[in-house]
């Protein structure tokens, strides 16, 4: 029992000297041309290379949506169809296949608008 308490207040000593000091601040960065803004977590009691969060914006599940509007509101029948889209440059860029979406017509809409 005593090596068990002992050992407790080792740990509890050591503890004592590493807190955590968890730091954030707003950081900025770029994509291609578009800077964006975003935020960085790291422990500030670790010097030198250290882990760390960054919170960056998820926006490829907003593609689709946008994408997929001049279908859902019946101005073409495909996404590829609509000229002003930037489905385009992403299909160019691998993102999306030419096909995505295939040909919908205007009763087998994917999404509720």
């Amino acid at each position: 029992m005593m090596k068990h308490r002992s050992g407790l207040l080792l740990i509890w000593l050591l503890s004592l000297s590493t807190e955590a000091a968890i730091k954030g601040e707003d950081v900025s960065y770029k994509a291609g041309d578009t800077t964006l803004k975003s935020y960085l977590a790291y422990d500030d009691a670790i010097t030198g290379k250290r882990p760390a969060v960054l919170v960056v914006h998820e926006w490829w599940g907003h593609l689709d949506y946008i994408h997929i509007n001049p279908v859902n509101h019946g101005l073409v029948s495909r996404v590829r169809d609509w000229s002003y889209s930037t489905f385009h440059r992403l299909v160019l860029n691998g993102v999306y296949a030419e096909n995505w979406a295939g040909d919908m017509g205007n009763d087998t809409l994917p999404y509720d608008d």
